[in-house]
């Protein structure tokens, strides 16, 4: 996830299906550098977790990640009673792996939207979010540019 309406720090997340009972602790995610040696992804505390229940855990800031987002477009036709907003959200790498960000975008404006253009397809589309997985490559960028269309009737006026 991207924070804020400025964008900023990547937040780091794991989620995974119980493969057996987990006792309530701390959860160590560990993941094999390029030189074979163990690195520490992040951690977090889990409560006592039963063998097929779905876990979801925030694992803390991703340092080597940033997202910025900007409106690049916003524009109202009361006549035809349609309001149109574009975001562009750049997302950076500094680390030595490519990763996959997953962008979680909340259209709040109105209850009656559509996805006017996006650069990417979303993975998920619902009344209240878009989201997106976006490859970015090791010491690089990459970026999503998309659109929403809001529409509302006389009556809602």
């Amino acid at each position: 996830d991207h924070s804020g309406p400025g964008g900023g720090a990547v937040q780091s997340q794991l989620a995974f299906t119980a493969a057996d009972n987990l006792p309530a602790g701390t959860l160590r995610v560990l993941a094999r550098d390029r030189d074979g040696r163990s690195e520490l992804l992040g951690e977090s505390r889990i409560g006592d977790t039963s063998k097929g229940r779905k876990v979801d855990l925030t694992l803390g800031v991703a340092f080597d990640l940033a997202a910025t987002r900007e409106r690049t477009s916003f524009d109202v036709d009361k006549t035809a009673r349609e309001m149109r907003e574009g975001f562009r959200i750049t997302l950076t790498n500094s680390g030595e792996s490519a990763r996959t960000v997953t962008v979680r975008e909340h259209p709040n404006r109105w209850r009656a939207w559509t996805l006017a253009s996006s650069s990417h397809k979303p993975e998920r589309q619902s009344p209240d979010l878009l989201e997106f997985r976006i490859a970015v490559p090791a010491d690089g960028e990459a970026t999503l540019d998309y659109a929403v269309r809001y529409t509302w009737t006389p009556t809602d006026e």
